[in-house]
């Protein structure tokens, strides 16, 4: 009787734990598979500084990992349609351009954007 007791708590235990860890965990939206890769296009003015130090900071809140390049090339900046830097660009696809948007801003765009 003392070992089926014993087996019915450490049992309900493991149960409890398991139900703990499964509710601690990351919203699966924001899980993400493959690596994000981030191109910050412009000359490599303060704002352009400004939208990195941004998007590294919106990065860091979502725990997300992601590769980040300075694209200061004028062709290939215009190569992606953008005519007012700074851009933001998210596994190809250009999020922002022409203005530094605000870190909370940024994290809503990033955890939004599907995996690569």
């Amino acid at each position: 009787m003392v070992i089926g007791t014993y087996l019915a708590v450490v049992g309900s235990a493991i149960v409890a734990v398991g139900y703990l860890f499964d509710s601690c965990s990351p919203d699966p939206a924001l899980e993400r598979r493959e690596l994000m890769y981030i191109k910050i296009l412009g000359p490599g003015c303060k704002n352009c500084d400004k939208l990195e130090r941004a998007t590294r900071e919106a990065l860091s809140h979502l725990m997300l990992d992601a590769t980040v390049e300075k694209v200061t090339d004028p062709r290939t900046i215009a190569g992606y349609g953008v005519m007012r830097t700074p851009g933001l660009v998210v596994d190809e696809k250009v999020v922002v351009s022409g203005r530094v948007p605000t870190v909370a801003e940024l994290q809503g765009l990033l955890a939004r954007m599907p995996a690569a």
